[in-house]
């Protein structure tokens, strides 16, 4: 980003978002809620808070696409949530103008349009903030393996049944250390924020590559030096210092993780070959 006041800006959006949200969730109560009770709207007090409403979700559109400009987020997932936001904002606009008019018919119909825009714009800004399944997650329950079924006891007088063969060993190339071991720790703990999808402090866990280049403050891994390699040291800080990572609601590696790490970067950080013997 050329100019760090837009930059600035930009970080304005996770407060600027909140407005138009309540704003417009007055706007329908205050409309629909006397039509429910068959009275009059107070259409000063709608017609005021859907500018207010129409001028905030303006705002909040534009902080969140220069937010996006800082490259955190890929383009698959960032673009349907700004141009939601970008819906939200103009359908907003063309409510807050029909709420002058005498007919209440069009302004009811642009303000249930603007609520929908606004439901989806969340939903997609929760999927890609928090991850895509964080809305439903804590409703899916993982299924139940199924039972093993157990033998039943040998039938009497029956022949005794010869074992089976070992099968026959397979060759093939030896999954590396790394593979086996340290990919399956960071992939749970670290690329869920600094992956293809969301590069956090632009860096990134899932490859080699990317691990070695480090971040926008500079790598994050230095072979052989466990202690000066901020992948690990940021670990083993306490759960609500600034610095810890990953965040406190996130997985967090086990101790015996932590110790894998600690190993591996001892010993050079290897990316293929197996686990020295005795190491």
């Amino acid at each position: 980003m050329a100019q760090p006041w837009l930059e600035f800006l930009g970080r304005l959006h996770p407060l600027a978002l909140h407005l138009p949200i309540g704003l417009w969730c007055g706007v329908f109560a205050l409309e629909f809620g006397a039509a429910l009770l068959r009275r009059p709207a107070p259409r000063g007090s709608v017609l005021t808070l859907a500018w207010l409403a129409a001028i905030t979700g303006g705002l909040a559109a534009a902080t969140g696409w220069l937010l996006g400009d800082e490259g955190e987020f890929t383009a698959g997932r960032l673009d349907p949530h700004r141009w939601a936001g970008v819906a939200m904002a103009g359908a907003g606009l063309a409510t807050a103008i029909a709420a002058g008019l005498t007919s209440r018919a069009p302004f009811r119909w642009l303000l249930l349009t603007t609520m929908g825009a606004m439901a989806v714009a969340g939903h997609l800004g929760g999927n890609l903030t928090h991850g895509e399944n964080f809305l439903w997650e804590p409703l899916q329950q993982p299924a139940k393996p199924e039972p093993t079924p157990q033998p039943g006891p040998a039938a009497p007088d029956s022949p005794p049944t010869t074992p089976p063969s070992p099968p026959a060993a397979t060759t093939g190339p030896a999954i590396s250390w790394y593979q086996a071991s340290i990919r399956p720790i960071l992939e749970r703990t670290c690329v869920p924020c600094h992956g293809e999808e969301k590069q956090k402090a632009e860096l990134r866990f899932d490859s080699p590559e990317a691990i070695t280049a480090g971040g926008e403050n500079g790598a994050v891994l230095v072979a052989g030096k466990p202690d000066d390699s901020s992948m690990l040291t940021r670990l083993l800080l306490p759960l609500d210092h600034d610095d810890h990572m990953p965040p406190p609601k996130k997985p967090q590696p086990t101790p015996e993780e932590i110790e894998a790490l600690r190993a591996w970067i001892a010993a050079g950080a290897p990316f293929t070959g197996e686990r020295p013997s005795g190491g």
